[in-house]
């Protein structure tokens, strides 16, 4: 249950910047609805659905899934897809076994192809990213502005986690 509640965590934290600007976005929308002028400079990209997409690339916690998108959904009010991808051999970091998360952000952009509000990534995989003059730094998890997603590694986050 802690495991859970840690991951879950993790999401929401990684997630909730993002989906406060696009709630903020479709508030607007809601508002100005008669005018579709208004309505296509608020959201230029044709009205992608109000769904988050979750994308599982060998996230082994499969018996979490069925909470974590029931969190979602309720947190947000929103309805979440999720489908299973591979991870990218691209984002690989060969040295340390781990894979780019800045990487994995530009390849769930392009999974996504702006046709849901938010993309979040899950994977059981370790995660890194660049801190300063350190290139290689481990994560639990990064999130976007500009691309409207996140990835959550439950690596770190289940390493003292008691089951």
């Amino acid at each position: 249950m802690r495991e859970f509640n840690i991951i879950t965590t993790a999401i929401l934290f990684l997630s909730l910047p993002f989906l406060c600007k696009c709630n903020e976005k479709s508030s607007i929308k809601n508002k100005k609805k008669s005018d579709k002028k208004d309505r296509q400079v608020v959201n230029p990209k044709n009205n992608p659905p109000d769904t988050i997409l979750l994308v599982c690339m060998n996230f082994q916690e499969s018996n979490l899934l069925p909470a974590v998108i029931n969190k979602i959904e309720s947190f947000y009010h929103l309805p979440v897809k999720q489908i299973q991808a591979p991870l990218p051999t691209f984002a690989y970091f060969q040295e340390r076994n781990r894979y780019k998360a800045d990487s994995l952000l530009n390849y769930l952009a392009d999974v996504n192809n702006s046709h849901y509000r938010f993309v979040a990534g899950l994977t059981s995989n370790d995660i890194s990213t660049t801190n300063g003059s350190i290139p290689d730094w481990g994560i639990s998890g990064l999130g976007s502005l500009t691309a409207k997603g996140c990835i959550t590694s439950s690596f770190r986050l289940k390493r003292n986690a008691s089951k």
